[in-house]
């Protein structure tokens, strides 16, 4: 579940409520001065008794026209209390560090604008720069309305599964898939290979085209009505399923 910019977080300039503090009661109020930290007498954390909000005595907050910083900020929805909570003059333009609630241990950044990495200046070509690693789960990347590009001067993509299940790469896509301007394309499969469509198929090869099979069988719907003598018939009807 992640950071709602619109309903999880106050807009505005960070000074106004974002140090509110959720009671039980509904209570709301102030942990901080507009410009200082301020922080209560006892270590105490509680989820509320009515309705689940948490409850914090502790919270410290530093900020300014500019941006705030806040140690124990609780969510407006109250469910969540962030360790670190970053925030710029842009309500939505925030850094938070979760601790409980439906987002323990999250760390998420919100951007109204562009979000950039720009970094290893001073490694060398061979070295691992950039790592992204997930040690359980998926790791989803969307561009809601672009595209996806991918530069480098090399692309590997490598899958390996731990059972029959798994180990698969599956490309899908609504128009074309188009491989172009190569100088070699090879497919190379240890157990099948198949292309097929309801439409039409072309193989073009402008200089020699070979074609090699331990045994090389031509079929066509001139069997659907009467089976030749190698029965392709069956094989004729199955293709028509596909």
């Amino acid at each position: 579940m992640a950071v709602d910019p619109i309903n999880d977080c106050v807009a505005g300039t960070p000074q106004n409520r974002i140090n509110t503090r959720r009671t039980a009661r509904g209570d709301t109020g102030s942990g901080s001065g507009s410009g200082g930290g301020s922080g209560g007498g006892g270590s105490l954390q509680r989820p509320g008794g009515n309705g689940g909000a948490k409850e914090t005595f502790t919270t410290i907050r530093y900020g300014n026209d500019h941006g705030a910083i806040t140690f124990g900020k609780i969510s407006k929805l109250g469910d969540v209390i962030s360790d670190v909570f970053l925030q710029a003059s842009e309500g939505t333009h925030q850094l938070s560090m979760d601790k409980d609630g439906p987002r323990k241990g999250f760390t998420s950044i919100v951007a109204p604008s562009n979000f950039q990495v720009d970094c290893g200046r001073d490694n060398k070509k061979e070295q691992d720069t950039v790592q992204i690693h997930a040690e359980n789960g998926n790791i989803i990347i969307t561009a809601s309305s672009g595209k996806i590009e991918f530069n480098a001067n090399d692309i590997e993509f490598n899958v390996k599964g731990e059972s029959g299940k798994e180990g698969n790469f599956v490309v899908s896509a609504s128009e074309s898939i188009v491989f172009k301007d190569c100088k070699k394309f090879q497919v190379d499969s240890k157990t099948k290979m198949r292309m097929a469509t309801p439409g039409s198929c072309e193989i073009v090869a402008n200089e020699v085209m070979k074609i090699y099979g331990g045994v090389a069988r031509g079929v066509s719907d001139g069997c659907s009505v009467k089976n030749d003598k190698n029965n392709n018939q069956s094989f004729q009807r199955e293709q028509q399923k596909t």
